[in-house]
């Protein structure tokens, strides 16, 4: 756990880089370059993909706020501030996934921009920007797992958020020393890179426009899901069990449709091939 990157001396003072922030950032701008140029690569104006994919970046904090304001309401309740609070707390990854989404979707359309093409450049950098971010909380020592006595499990230190928790619910006493916990964090991690990676195979198989995308995000509904059941979820959350159906029916309806765009591209050729 490292929640302090650096220390900017700067008019006298200290200025604190914190882990996490500094991997928000780093993972923002290395996504929109990533996809910005996948998408140039299969044909996208430079200009447009620009303009879609730093809408997204910009759309996905506000998103992430917005749903951590929805499943928390009670952090905001008591202090109305903490909605503009810049500190590494109250984003939701969801929230954020979708609003850049939703903001995508939008200026695509605006821009008369393939939509799913734009979709697939961006289902790698997604996975890495994600993966990187999940570095970051690892570093903030913040959504850690639960208790374990496996070999994979991590020791937060004395004081961390985990170490809170473990005494807050009587793991563990005021002195004692903490417990190992599943580095959820990581485990995160590793799976968005791995559904990177199958966005990627398929997009070099050349799988129909949509498909890799789709793979992405289903997949990666399949690792939050597994990951959710490890994970500590936060004694402010007004309801941790509104996931389960919302990953579930994510990975169902990627499925229906990367079938559906196989289908339609599957008809095309065979068209293709009458008419020829």
């Amino acid at each position: 756990m490292h929640k302090v990157l650096l220390t900017i001396p700067l008019f006298g003072r200290g200025f604190e880089v914190s882990s996490y922030r500094a991997a928000f950032m780093v993972a923002a701008a290395l996504a929109v370059a990533l996809a910005w140029y996948v998408a140039t690569r299969r044909g996208v104006s430079p200009r447009d993909a620009l303009v879609v994919f730093v809408a997204t970046a910009i759309a996905l904090p506000v998103g992430a706020r917005l749903w951590h304001i929805a499943t928390n309401p009670s952090i905001y309740a008591e202090d109305p501030s903490q909605i503009w609070n810049l500190n590494p707390t109250g984003f939701a990854m969801f929230g954020g996934i979708a609003g850049a989404a939703i903001a995508g979707l939008v200026v695509a359309r605006v821009r008369h921009v393939d939509v799913w093409r734009l979709a697939d450049a961006a289902a790698p950098a997604l996975g890495v920007g994600i993966a990187i971010m999940r570095l970051g909380c690892f570093a903030n020592g913040c959504c850690f797992g639960r208790l374990t006595e496996g070999w994979l499990g991590v020791l937060f230190p004395p004081g961390s958020y985990s170490h809170l928790w473990e005494m807050a619910h009587g793991y563990v006493g005021l002195f004692d020393a903490p417990l190992p916990v599943h580095p959820t964090q990581l485990y995160e991690a590793v799976g968005a890179l791995a559904c990177a990676g199958v966005a990627a195979v398929l997009m070099a198989r050349r799988a129909p426009d949509g498909v890799p995308f789709l793979a992405f995000v289903g997949l990666f509904a399949i690792v939050r899901y597994a990951n959710w059941t490890l994970r500590v979820h936060p004694d402010t959350l007004t309801d941790p069990a509104i996931y389960w159906p919302i990953y579930a029916a994510t990975g169902v309806a990627c499925a229906g449709l990367a079938v559906w765009r196989w289908r339609v591209a599957l008809a095309r050729r065979t068209g293709d091939g009458a008419a020829g």
